[in-house]
Order: structure tokens, then C-alpha cells, then sequence
């Protein structure tokens, strides 16, 4: 599992640390660690319907070893415990890329594309649609808490049959959340390029070595925008309102040899 190859990185930096806050907002979450480090991921408000949306730690969490709630990321019965194992992880990410390899790019143009080419998504990232769209022949779009709702996105049944015929892939980043990860990666063997993206993508190339994964594509938070940050999460903040407060980072996963780009 892509989860358990990240948790076995992340146990060396992670121990002796200790979790320092932790607030828990409509739309994110966010972690601090007692080093200043900061991770965030997405509360999966479309799986909460029929799970407890409380903790029986609300209270506790501070203090706790890091790698205590980093374990959560396994949990398979809890999204909100999922997604702050997940927030802790992204915390000490920067661990595993350097800063001498980081690069300006716009992350919406960082991927080769042709006009022929069949795009696929796991999860509607409308900001990446939006840029991708035009210039290529056809996108195709899994969103299970949209389907419902959009005939532009495809039901999730049609996986299996359709994600073999993309060239490029592009994977939400929540899908380590809500644990489709793993199952996923068979139907990427074809693909060009697969990109894991968004708030939720844990940088950690070596952890994807042995997947068809050739970008990763997250976040980096400032330190110093900590207090902006949790103000903003705790007052049902969305992507939109933070991406300012860090730096978007895409690792390409080539050779073993980790090129980091920031925009």
C-alpha cells in the first residue's frame, strides 16, 4: 500500500515530534507539529454521511506524538481520522525534496500535452479541467460525490473501462484519504503521465517508485502564515482562500532522481 510505503519514510522524521494544534474546519483541517511544521488535507464532507463526525481525542490531540496520528492515516472507518494521519504526513513532507532543485513553472502547464490526447480525472479539479480542456481532444471525469449531480462526470463503475484509454491522468490527491489509492494505479498502467494533485498529496517520491505515478503534485505552507492559516480553516476556508499562504510544489518522479518545481 502507497500509505504504508509513505508512513514508513515519514517514522524516522516523525519521531520524538509532537502534535501542537489541530483544528478541523467544514472543508480542511490543519496540523501543526511542535517543530513548526504545517500540513493540511480535505475533509471528505461527501463520505461523512453514516460516519461519526466526532473523535472520542476532540480535546487530546495536542501533545500527542506525531506518529500516533500519522498511523490514522490507515484508518479506514473514519475520514477525519484518515485525513489528519494524512495533514501530519504533508507536515514533515519537505523532508524528501531539496530546495536546491525547485524551479518556477505554472503547475497548470507543467505536464506535456497534445490535442489528441484523452485526459482523465479522479476527482473534478475544476481549476485543472478548466486549463486542460482546451487543448486536448476529450476529458473525461470521476467524481463520486458528483455524479449525481453533473452528466460531465462519468458514473464510477466506468473506471475500469475508460482510464485505460487516457493518456494523461490527473489523481486527487484525496484518494489517500478515502483509501481508492492502490486500486487505482491498475488502471494507469497506459497512461503517459499520472499525476497525483492537490491539497492532499503527500511529496514523497520514493513512496510512488513502484507505481505508474510520474508527478506529484502538493503544497508546501509557511510557517510564518501559521496563525492566517488556522484562523482561515477554523472559519470554513477553502482552498481558494489559502493557496496564497504556501507554495505549490510539482515533483516529477523520473529515474529516481526527484526534480522538484514550485510556482
Amino acid at each position: 500500500m502507497i500509505i504504508e510505503e509513505i508512513l514508513k519514510k515519514a517514522k524516522p522524521v516523525l519521531k520524538e515530534k509532537r502534535v501542537k494544534k489541530v483544528v478541523i474546519g467544514l472543508e480542511l483541517m490543519a496540523v501543526e507539529l511542535d517543530d513548526g511544521s504545517l500540513g493540511l488535507s480535505y475533509v471528505l464532507t461527501d463520505r461523512l454521511q453514516g460516519q461519526c463526525k466526532s473523535l472520542s481525542e476532540s480535546g487530546q490531540l495536542g501533545g500527542l506524538p506525531a506518529q500516533d496520528l500519522a498511523d490514522w492515516a490507515l484508518n479506514r472507518e473514519n475520514d477525519i481520522k484518515s485525513g489528519l494521519g494524512i495533514a501530519v504526513l504533508s507536515a514533515v513532507a519537505h523532508h524528501f525534496y531539496t530546495e536546491e532543485n525547485l524551479q518556477q513553472v505554472d503547475a497548470g502547464n507543467a505536464f506535456s500535452l497534445d490535442k489528441n490526447d484523452v485526459v482523465g480525472f479522479i476527482g473534478y479539479i475544476a481549476p485543472i479541467v478548466k486549463q486542460v480542456r482546451p487543448r486536448v481532444n476529450r476529458v473525461i471525469i470521476f467524481d463520486k460525490g458528483k455524479e449525481n449531480f453533473t452528466k460531465e462526470v462519468c458514473p464510477s463503475y466506468q473506471q475500469k473501462e475508460l482510464l485505460p484509454l487516457c493518456d494523461v491522468i490527473f489523481i486527487s490527491g484525496s484518494t489517500l484519504i478515502n483509501h481508492t489509492i492502490d486500486s487505482l494505479m491498475a488502471y494507469c498502467q497506459s497512461a503517459r503521465q499520472t499525476i497525483i494533485t492537490g491539497l492532499s498529496t503527500c511529496l514523497y517520491p520514493m513512496a510512488f517508485k513502484n507505481t505508474p505515478v510520474t508527478h506529484l503534485a502538493g503544497m508546501y505552507w509557511k510557517p510564518e502564515n501559521k496563525e492566517k492559516i488556522f484562523n482561515k480553516v477554523g472559519q470554513a476556508a477553502g482552498m481558494i482562500h489559502l493557496v496564497h499562504l504556501g507554495k505549490k510544489l510539482t515533483i516529477e518522479l523520473k529515474n529516481n532522481i526527484k526534480k522538484v518545481e514550485v510556482k
